[in-house]
């Protein structure tokens, strides 16, 4: 496995173009976040998230970032500068699991693609409450990686329905994997509604983004960017972790042994076709993007 970050993969500029304006605009109105002054953006990475929101907010409001990754958070305050919100984000090294913040220090805590990462997403969970003020809001968002690779694009279309079946058995088993050898888990947004649920958590509310990635010949700037940056994940071998990675988690995913190497051989398959696609310009999709946003308030005590 490769000891560099995951995020050091999947941290580019790409990630402005994860929401529209319009779209997080509405958010923002439908949650009544306007007025929210205090945000905790948590494994803010290069502080793309908490930097779209920000402008969105009250002009007072303003956020501190948090990222393991002393790389990072150097990098969100550069971006931050660079937008003209310096004065308005602040970043420091930290994690989630273990917050440096005293109890209801935030209005608004939130986070994108981090909960897929941590290895017990109910006491991560619980610590954000710990620096949420009663009656403040959680603000998750995350993705469902597994499903996104069954989208009916040219590449998959191409597939035996036997080859999808085998890269079903094969993403299926990994990601279990990842999740019982405490890594994480890709499909975490399916369990997070039940779970605020069993915190007890006030006005759940689950919106799906409404970006669709379409990309169509010929490709534009941003869709040859992002499928450069999906050639990189074929370059590894396996999506975000190489063969004999991909095998270990396969395993610990309760994968029959006899069934990986055709299994491993479709997708191998499908990421060849892919290359060749894009190569000579064919490949096309309509992926939207399942990514969810999972909200909620930490309840307000109430007078005995």
């Amino acid at each position: 496995m490769s000891k560099s970050p995951h995020s050091a993969a999947v941290l580019t500029d790409l990630r402005d173009r994860w929401w529209s304006t319009d779209f997080l605009t509405l958010m923002v109105s439908r949650l009544g976040l306007e007025d929210y002054k205090r945000v905790a953006d948590l494994g803010c990475g290069h502080g793309h998230w908490g930097q779209r929101i920000l402008p969105l907010l009250a002009t007072s409001a303003t956020i501190t970032g948090i990222d393991q990754e002393e790389e990072w958070v150097e990098r969100a305050r550069a971006r931050a500068v660079e937008l003209g919100l310096g004065a308005r984000c602040h970043y420091r090294v930290g994690t989630a699991e273990d917050l440096p913040f005293e109890d209801g220090s935030f209005d608004l805590v939130t986070c994108q693609t981090l909960l897929m990462h941590v290895a017990d997403v109910r006491s991560t969970i619980t610590e954000m409450l710990r620096v949420l003020r009663p009656g403040g809001r959680l603000l998750l968002v995350e993705p469902n990686n597994v499903a996104q690779q069954f989208i009916a694009d040219s590449v998959n279309r191409c597939l035996t329905p036997r080859q999808l079946g085998d890269m079903m058995n094969l993403f299926t088993a990994c990601s279990r994997g990842r999740d019982r050898l405490g890594r994480g888990d890709d499909c975490i947004d399916d369990r997070l509604p039940s779970l605020l649920e069993d915190l007890s958590l006030d006005s759940i509310v689950v919106f799906q983004n409404e970006r669709v990635g379409c990309i169509l010949p010929p490709y534009d700037e941003t869709e040859r960017a992002q499928l450069q940056q999906s050639m990189s994940y074929a370059d590894r071998g396996f999506w975000l972790w190489d063969k004999a990675d991909a095998r270990l988690l396969y395993e610990a995913g309760g994968g029959d042994l006899e069934r990986y190497e055709t299994s491993y051989s479709a997708f191998a398959e499908r990421t060849e076709l892919f290359r060749q696609q894009v190569e000579d310009g064919s490949y096309a999709c309509n992926n939207a993007s399942l990514a969810y946003l999972v909200s909620a308030t930490r309840p307000v005590a109430k007078d005995r």
